[in-house]
């Protein structure tokens, strides 16, 4: 996956023909500004990456089929679990997350 300097995301080739992704970028619900360092996982399937300083996640050279995904980040709430689908060989899925500050939740 290439990135522009206006920092959306060009497609990148899908390496095998068979095979999707699902990419994303985690906010601040607040602020709107990308999260650097957040963990995301698929869970069921070992999955885990960590968002780069722009909030940016990428998993490729999935198969077709439905994955759950979800997120976290120290001092945030653990956002609800988000499911993609790769439903046709080259699918490119785009799962964006909004975190809310911890404290920021008790607060209302």
């Amino acid at each position: 996956m290439l990135r522009m300097a206006t920092g959306r995301k060009k497609p990148a080739k899908v390496s095998n023909d068979d095979q999707g992704e699902i990419s994303g970028t985690i906010y601040d619900s607040i602020s709107g500004l990308p999260l650097a360092g957040a963990p995301v996982s698929i869970p069921g399937f070992d999955l885990v990456t960590v968002t780069d300083e722009d909030g940016y996640y990428l998993f490729d050279e999935l198969f077709t089929g439905k994955y759950r995904l979800t997120c976290s980040r120290q001092g945030y709430q653990v956002p609800p679990e988000q499911t993609a689908e790769i439903t046709a060989p080259n699918t490119a899925v785009s799962i964006d997350f909004s975190l809310v500050v911890a404290d920021a939740a008790n607060a209302a």
